[in-house]
């Protein structure tokens, strides 16, 4: 299956603020309004407005692993929301991306493959495949983006992107790739997608 979007980005976060704003008239201490509210301002790069709408949300629910889920940037809240939540394949799968980010390809692996055995292949395997190139497995990162693109469609924005950053893809390959990933922007087909870095 996968995370597929059923209505525009641009809508979707629209009546997600819209939702939201209600909730918090009707109730002002809804921490879920709050955390809702604070993810869209995000997704709409307005993090700066969001950061009180987030933190209010952890202020009245601090052991939320919804609102722990949303403070992707802390190393510690995500592994309390796995210890909270130990099955659900989204948390180690996040913590892979943070584990990324801060440089250490090892134990984001180990989180994302974590991510694929509690059942989330779709979401995990783009994290292991990310991990393996950071740690220069160029074989297995291909064959971790052959899963990607089995899973998610040879077509899907994941798959593109996990073929144009195999290392020793050719510049033809590359620039197909992306002319391929410029269509489906163009199209609205990703419109507002995750960014996932280009290694």
């Amino acid at each position: 299956t996968g995370w597929v979007p059923w209505m525009p980005i641009k809508t979707a976060l629209a009546e997600g603020l819209a939702s939201a704003n209600e909730a918090l008239r009707l109730d002002s201490e809804n921490a879920e309004a709050y955390l809702v509210r604070g993810v869209v301002k995000t997704f709409m790069f307005e993090q700066t407005q969001g950061r009180p709408d987030m933190d209010r949300a952890r202020e009245l629910a601090p052991g939320s692993v919804d609102v722990m889920n949303y403070l992707r940037g802390a190393e510690r809240l995500k592994r309390q929301a796995m210890a909270l939540d130990p099955l659900f394949f989204v948390h180690p799968g996040n913590l892979a991306t943070i584990l990324r980010a801060q440089g250490r390809p090892g134990d984001a692996l180990a989180m994302g493959n974590r991510s694929v055995s509690l059942g989330g292949a779709d979401f995990g395997n783009i994290e292991v495949y990310f991990a393996q190139l950071r740690l220069g497995d160029l074989d297995a990162a291909r064959q971790s983006s052959a899963k990607v693109c089995a899973e998610a469609g040879a077509g899907s924005r994941v798959c593109l992107v996990s073929q144009a950053t195999l290392n020793k893809a050719s510049g033809d390959e590359v620039a197909s790739i992306l002319a391929k990933l410029d269509a489906r922007a163009a199209s609205g087909a990703d419109e507002g997608a995750p960014a996932f870095d280009l290694i």
